[in-house]
Formats: structure tokens, C-alpha cells, sequence
């Protein structure tokens, strides 16, 4: 998250909400079992990263070539 222009992260029902705006060059998966995925997403320049009240699930779209969601129970 250092190097990403513009992010604003939001305290709601999930334990951690992140969303990353379009100029963001590096992005971070904040859930250690996530981190896999943590490479995919610096490949990409532009994306957004989405919670919603389940713990652990993030949506990342927007000029990735491939959209993944992201499920606690799909990690294992």
C-alpha cells in the first residue's frame, strides 16, 4: 500500500475492507492466507479490490485480465 496513489479503506462489518482506486501501482491483500494471490495482483496496474461483510472475500476487477473472487474457504 505504499506505493498506491490513491486508496481509501473503510471500518465496516468486515474485518478488513479495502478498495484501491485506478492509479494504484502495488496492492496488498491484508488476510495472511490471501497472499498467494498478493503477486497476481501487482501485475496489474489499475484494479479494484472490494469487501463485503463476509471476513475474508475480496472482488478484483477493473483491467485485470483475470477476475478472481476470493473465499476464505476457497484458500484451502
Amino acid at each position: 500500500m505504499k506505493n498506491s496513489k490513491n486508496r481509501t479503506i473503510f471500518d465496516d462489518n468486515s474485518e478488513n475492507r479495502t478498495i484501491f482506486a485506478d492509479n494504484s501501482k502495488n496492492g496488498t491483500i491484508l488476510e495472511e492466507k490471501q497472499e498467494k494471490s498478493t503477486d497476481f495482483c501487482r501485475k496489474h496496474k489499475n484494479r479494484t479490490i472490494f469487501a463485503d461483510n463476509s471476513e475474508n472475500r475480496s472482488i478484483l476487477a477493473e483491467n485485470c485480465k483475470n477476475n478472481m473472487i476470493l473465499d476464505e474457504k476457497q484458500q484451502k
